[in-house]
């Protein structure tokens, strides 16, 4: 059987996010910005090495730096399983948060039948099979629409009885989906919601998340 995460991760050999301006309930201009693909690959190995365990919905339990700390990009809890969460957050100010609003992460699987040169196919195919419908809000008002779509190919390493159900250590992984780059938040704090949902399919995916932010 095909080792595959309908969930919510994000990864990218080259981001590109439109540059656009949103009206936010707390804020004069909120912004949505390109974010290095380097930056979202580290998201991955970062969110992979906190060993979420089958059932998990969201992990870590909150927001951290971008480990390499060259820029001000903070990553938000990647979600890998259905159902709902709040999750709280203290940022600095002027800080980019990077958030997964939903997509599908294939591991390299040799014994599964799923070599490394197969893996962009299985993330592709996936999430044409199973589409999701995303909806993100911050501060009252829906992002979405600014999303990205990206494919990529990474290394992370997975500890045991995780949530792929495969032995530990360090494999290849290739994931297909969407993300946002916020940024412009002013001092204070703020909401943001995250809705995922399956298009009907054969089984049922929902996640809601709602990410508490403090600025400052």
């Amino acid at each position: 059987m095909r080792a595959k995460l309908l969930a919510g991760l994000i990864a990218a050999t080259a981001l590109i996010v439109p540059t656009a301006s949103i009206a936010a309930g707390n804020s004069s201009r909120v912004r949505v910005d390109p974010v290095e693909g380097v930056q979202v690959q580290r998201l991955f190995a970062w969110g992979l090495a906190t060993n979420p365990a089958p059932g998990a919905i969201v992990a870590p339990a909150t927001c951290a730096p971008d480990p390499a700390g060259k820029t001000k990009v903070w990553f938000m809890p990647l979600f890998f399983g259905s159902g709902s969460a709040d999750v709280n957050c203290k940022v600095p100010d002027k800080t980019t948060l990077l958030l997964n609003i939903g997509g599908t992460l294939c591991p390299e699987d040799v014994a599964g039948g799923y070599p490394r040169n197969t893996l962009v196919a299985c993330a592709i195919q996936s999430e044409r099979d199973h589409p999701g419908l995303q909806t993100v809000v911050v501060d009252g008002k829906d992002t979405d629409e600014f999303a990205d779509d990206d494919t990529a190919v990474f290394d992370a390493t997975l500890s045991a009885n995780n949530v792929f159900g495969l032995p530990a250590g360090t494999r290849g992984f290739a994931y297909d989906g969407r993300n946002l780059a916020i940024r412009g938040l002013e001092r204070g704090d703020h909401t943001i919601r995250m809705i995922y949902r399956l298009a009907p399919t054969d089984f049922q995916f929902d996640v809601d998340i709602t990410y508490h932010v403090t600025i400052g």
